[in-house]
């Protein structure tokens, strides 16, 4: 008799509606009075709106597409929780990215041996934009070339500071970037691991034999993406009661969501072990 699989559809039904419920949740902070949350609550939106893509694409069985909008939001929910904990000239400095990016935006070239492209809009210099002088001075280098990234400090080191300014184990974080970022961005620079890691063909021990195994192997990859993005997504809401009195409704109904998915692992695992033990 062949095993029955640990990763079955009712499993990946069930972390799926872990999963929405926690992001759910998220639209709650939209009332929230606390700066650090009611000033990047867009970046929050976003993180909604990458939720949304990812159940689409999970559907239609576009996993690797599904896996780069989840890409999307492992760094944005990072990015959040880390702008909770960081140092204020940090949590500015996010800012001042935005503002010297919407204005270089505006002036725009790229330039070969064949040729130059340019974009330009003519009313450039009549734009006004607060603190944006600031902003420029701190994203150009000494030699004038414009710093690209918002903050100098690397997505591991920023998953690191959290969890030393907060009671937040970073095993869920980095479970995330290794699960889902690294291989998503393979994906996203175009390379050729990128465009087939999610067919299993670098997974030793996947049965890739019939087409059902396929659909088997995308059951686990889904479920797998909507369990780890759902923990991560109760990470925040325990880091924001920790920082915050005024959120332990939020944080004690998504530990509700969390406790029930795990128990629905724990079943699902037993029940695979114990099947296993039978046949």
């Amino acid at each position: 008799m062949e095993d029955s699989p640990f990763f079955t559809e009712e499993l990946l039904t069930n972390m799926n509606k872990f999963f929405a419920g926690e992001v759910a949740l998220l639209g709650n902070l939209n009332n929230v009075e606390e700066k650090r949350i009611k000033q990047y609550y867009p970046l929050l939106v976003s993180i909604i709106d990458n939720s949304k893509s990812m159940s689409l694409l999970g559907e239609c069985n576009l996993i690797n597409d599904m896996y780069m909008i989840a890409r999307s939001y492992v760094e944005r929910m990072i990015n959040f929780m880390y702008l909770q904990v960081c140092d204020e000239d940090e949590f500015n400095s996010f800012q001042l990215h935005t503002i010297q990016k919407a204005y270089r935006r505006l002036d725009r070239s790229i330039e070969t041996t064949r040729g130059k492209v340019k974009f330009a809009y003519t009313g450039k210099d009549s734009v006004t934009l607060p603190n944006l002088d600031e902003a420029l001075n701190r994203f150009t280098s000494k030699s004038g070339k414009e710093i690209t990234h918002w903050t100098p400090v690397p997505l591991d080191k920023r998953i690191e500071i959290i969890s030393e300014r907060t009671n937040i184990n970073s095993s869920i974080m980095m479970m995330c970037k290794l699960n889902i970022y690294e291989d998503a961005s393979e994906a996203l620079h175009g390379t050729l691991y990128g465009s087939l890691f999610h067919l299993g063909v670098f997974s030793p021990g996947t049965k890739l034999s019939h087409p059902n195994d396929l659909v088997q192997y995308y059951t686990s990859l889904k479920t797998t993406i909507y369990w780890t993005c759902g923990l991560l997504t109760d990470d925040l809401f325990a880091l924001l009661n920790e920082k915050y009195s005024n959120l332990e409704g939020m944080y004690i109904k998504s530990k509700e969501y969390t406790n029930k998915a795990v128990d629905v692992m724990k079943k699902a695992a037993k029940y695979n072990e114990e099947t296993k033990r039978f046949d």
